[in-house]
């Protein structure tokens, strides 16, 4: 007993300190964590720009999935995607923000999809409460959505989004004297 007291008490080499490194480490992360979230500081009209962004792709999906016959998008859907996200880059302008507003649009927008298609049937009494329907709606709306959707749409808006904080750019450097 005594043997064992005293090899507890004894610490192997290098791991002097490691539980106060450990406490350091994870205060340290922690306090980039929260530094890093209040940093994030976008413009009032940036944030809005970003839900009209959302509200228009969620129009065009939803447009999709409850006019079309299995066909899926179709070319004139992705040039609409295209140029909504163009427009918002153009509108947003600074590419931190655009990024930045492109990864709320997307959880959103299918945050969105997922209660118009899946929640909202339960939500109005179509379907009764405390059936495995819901479920089984819920769960067919997110594979839906993300078949539809994953990958070509979201690269699709990141790269039109992209291009349009470019233009934006562009236009926004413009001196008013050339442009009259």
């Amino acid at each position: 007993m005594i043997l064992l007291q005293s090899h507890r008490k004894q610490r192997q080499p290098g791991c002097e300190g490691s539980s106060s490194f450990l406490s350091r480490f994870y205060k340290s992360k922690k306090s980039n964590i929260r530094s890093g979230i209040s940093q994030i500081d976008m413009k009032p009209k940036s944030i809005l720009v970003a839900l009209g962004w959302a509200v228009a792709i969620c129009s065009v999906i939803l447009q999709v999935l409850y006019t079309s016959s299995g066909s899926g998008l179709l070319w004139y859907h992705y040039a609409l995607l295209f140029l909504v996200s163009m427009l918002g880059g153009i509108a947003i302008v600074d590419l931190k923000d655009v990024i930045l507003g492109y990864f709320i649009v997307f959880p959103l927008s299918f945050a969105t999809l997922i209660f118009v298609m899946g929640i909202l049937p339960g939500v109005t009494g179509k379907l009764q409460s405390g059936t495995m329907a819901l479920d089984v709606i819920g769960g067919m709306a997110i594979n839906l959505v993300m078949r539809i959707t994953f990958p070509g749409v979201w690269v699709l808006c990141l790269l039109g989004s992209i291009l349009g904080c470019g233009i934006g750019e562009k236009i926004e450097g413009v001196p008013e004297t050339a442009a009259n």
